[in-house]
């Protein structure tokens, strides 16, 4: 393959060497110029023809008739002129070749440009959307901060103006009764009396909690469970996240993806109840789990767990997520739930409020011992002894 530029140097060479082959092939038809004999033989050697005298000179090098190197010399100069010629044909092709490599490249050019111009169209979009939501996000909870105290507002002046509007139907009562005469009947007979059945009462299904059906839990935080970013307290009775984690003993049952914990003891029947104080508003889920024996429970999440996000509470079985009225209605995390776990036919989680406000009941299927656990970040948890005394 030739450039354009060298093309013309290369057929020039060959053209020379070929005017060399021609101007011997017409000296063929000469005389000798010094012996006026005409040539008979051809001196490879020195590229020259030769006279019968001439030869006695050059007896010692490598000579040809002059039939047979004239030949010779037609052979090779018809191929050099076919190889020239396939030269030219695929020179020629090679120049269409770079012209429509030209034009392609050309427009491959064009629309790589046009691709600059969409991605930097983009990223100035990406960049505008993504500071709009920094400001969203930064607005947000300076939104969530006067909502709450606007309604810190208006319930405060419902319920001053309710009050008032008491007081004044009240004290309206009161001295419509003081101005009303006395009136003084005799009392009826006793025969007129008659005794009428008790209306029965229609009992109401209640989802309040019920203490008395269930015996309290007195539960401890076990060490060798619990993950390297939680520290326990002293009485085992709390813990927290660290941020930095700790130094802990290698232990089978540790956690080790997710900041949780464990409690010691395991439940298997009866009715159970237990209370947690739970702090922090980054993540935190409050539960219970089952230990499996091959220990692929130490890298999994908590398989029942009430769960605050930052945001809102939800209810989880493993990774699947509920919800209820109830649930949606809460937007600040409680600080106080109370659990009930009740072994039977049909073993359900509950989760109250500190108002024993049901939030969440699970029906779960248990494959052995239930253990209560914690899931924290950047929060905290601890565990309450119950006082039923104001039920």
């Amino acid at each position: 393959m030739l450039c354009r530029n060298y093309k013309n140097v290369h057929i020039k060479l060959h053209l020379y060497s070929y005017s060399n082959i021609l101007f011997h092939l017409e000296a063929w038809t000469a005389v000798c110029a010094n012996h006026k004999e005409p040539w008979e033989f051809f001196c490879k050697e020195h590229q020259e023809c030769l006279c019968r005298s001439c030869l006695e000179e050059h007896k010692s090098h490598l000579y040809l008739l002059l039939e047979d190197a004239k030949a010779a010399s037609m052979d090779i100069l018809k191929e050099n002129i076919r190889t020239l010629e396939d030269s030219q044909k695929q020179i020629q092709l090679n120049v269409v070749w770079l012209q429509d490599a030209r034009s392609q490249v050309a427009s491959d050019r064009a629309k790589l440009r046009e691709q600059l111009i969409s991605a930097k169209d983009f990223m100035d979009c990406y960049s505008w959307v993504m500071g709009k939501m920094l400001r969203i996000d930064i607005n947000v909870p300076q939104c969530h901060a006067a909502r709450h105290e606007l309604d810190r507002t208006v319930i405060g002046q419902l319920k001053r103006d309710s009050q008032a509007a008491v007081r004044n139907v009240s004290k309206s009562i009161r001295d419509k009764l003081l101005r009303m005469p006395v009136r003084v009947t005799a009392p009826k007979p006793a025969s007129s009396f008659t005794l009428k059945p008790p209306v029965p009462q229609r009992s109401v299904k209640s989802t309040t909690f019920k203490p008395s059906t269930s015996q309290t839990s007195d539960f401890l935080l076990d060490p060798n469970t619990a993950h390297c970013n939680i520290s326990i307290s002293e009485d085992r009775l709390s813990c927290q996240w660290v941020a930095h984690p700790l130094t802990c003993p290698p232990h089978p049952e540790r956690f080790r993806l997710h900041p949780q914990v464990l409690c010691s003891q395991g439940l298997s029947a009866g009715e159970h109840t237990w209370q947690v104080e739970v702090g922090g508003t980054r993540r935190w889920e409050v539960g219970v789990t089952c230990k499996s024996r091959d220990q692929a429970w130490v890298d999994s999440c908590i398989s029942w767990a009430l769960r605050w996000d930052g945001r809102q509470l939800q209810a989880f079985e493993g990774h699947k997520r509920y919800f209820n009225s109830k649930l949606r209605t809460i937007n600040r995390a409680p600080t106080l739930l109370r659990l009930h776990l009740h072994f039977s036919q049909k073993t359900e989680l509950s989760f109250y409020t500190s108002e024993d406000d049901l939030l969440h009941t699970f029906t779960i299927k248990t494959s052995g011992p239930v253990f209560p656990g914690f899931y924290l970040e950047e929060s905290s948890v601890k565990i309450k002894k119950l006082d039923f005394q104001k039920h």
